[in-house]
């Protein structure tokens, strides 16, 4: 959200300088946060610090606290998704132990073997979670 709020202000400003040069790099929030790797969130939020100092618009960006902070113990390159079995009910809808087929990563097209864990919260749609495994993206 503070992510979003920012970039809410630097549109503005942008705006009210009648739209001169590019708009301000778009956030990764939402799905641009789940299909991006740290690296990505990383390159982008530098972008956007780089995009208001040529503007000396950086007294929009105010200064973050630890709770608004994303922080890794280790930057990854690679994208993990982690999907609700709603999707792949149909594959194992009566089962004790489910085993959905692969897919294919939306972003380089390699074959992913999804691995699946029993969902303990005893809710009936989600019984299970389908982990799609990392991996480096095809340059």
């Amino acid at each position: 959200m503070v992510w979003a709020d920012i970039h809410k202000k630097l549109v503005n400003a942008w705006e009210l300088s009648g739209r001169q040069g590019n708009a301000p790099p778009v956030p990764l929030i939402l799905n641009g946060w789940v299909f991006t790797s740290d690296v990505d969130k990383k390159e982008r939020w530098d972008e956007t610090l780089a995009w208001t100092r040529t503007r000396s618009l950086e007294h929009l960006v105010p200064p973050l606290e630890d709770n608004q902070r994303y922080a890794v113990s280790e930057m990854t390159t690679s994208v993990r998704l982690t999907f609700c079995p709603s999707s792949y009910r149909g594959l194992w809808e009566g089962k004790e132990q489910a085993t959905p087929e692969s897919i294919l990563c939306p972003e380089c097209g390699a074959t992913l073997q999804p691995t699946v864990e029993r969902y303990e919260a005893g809710d009936k749609l989600g019984q299970f979670f389908a982990y799609i495994p990392s991996h480096d993206r095809a340059e």
